[in-house]
């Protein structure tokens, strides 16, 4: 299958995958595609190029990438509320692995790079120069242990990346959480 040069993001009402969709929509413009789980619509309004579905529902994502045949796909989408994970340990492996698991199927003509998080490790014991990518992971919940599965499903794929980040400092879609929202409180 030939790629275009379309670009897909995946969790682009996350906290992780909304600036990197609003950044990566200023520079590329039209080529940018998004998925959404359907909860948030209300920001998308009549925008053609956002889909809404949840990355374990296998049939709705391939459909996304027939569709559009993505040349580079972000995969942003994963739940990481850490009281929920703990609550509902199924639902966050099915987002977390399984989504991801369907993500590496789909895009195995494209570059894949997957955002996880710092919580693969435990945080226990504190390297001096901080972790690094050998550094051994220890995942102390859910969370950390399904992105880490996660992880391991990203390594399947032949041209892919991992990034782990910490606690992101940038704007919410909704406005209520990173520096506009407390620039807005503090005045």
């Amino acid at each position: 299958m030939q790629n275009s040069d379309n670009i897909l993001i995946t969790g682009i009402t996350s906290i992780h995958g909304w600036p990197i969709f609003s950044a990566f929509r200023e520079k590329y413009g039209e080529r940018v595609y998004g998925i959404a789980p359907g909860i948030k619509p209300r920001f998308f309004k009549n925008d053609k190029k956002v889909f809404f579905c949840t990355m374990e529902k296998f049939s709705e994502v391939k459909e996304i990438f027939d569709t559009i045949r993505p040349k580079a796909v972000v995969h942003a989408a994963g739940v990481c509320d850490l009281d929920r994970c703990e609550d509902a340990p199924d639902f966050t492996y099915q987002v977390n692995v399984l989504g991801t698991r369907n993500i590496v199927n789909l895009s195995r003509d494209s570059y894949l790079l997957y955002i996880s998080t710092d919580l693969v490790f435990s945080g226990n014991d504190p390297i001096d120069s901080g972790y690094s990518e050998s550094s051994l992971c220890d995942p102390v919940s859910v969370v950390g242990r399904t992105f880490l599965e996660a992880e391991g499903e990203i390594l399947r794929h032949k041209i892919s990346g991992i990034m782990r980040l910490g606690l992101p400092i940038g704007p919410s879609i909704s406005g209520k959480k990173g520096p506009r929202f407390y620039r807005k409180e503090a005045q």
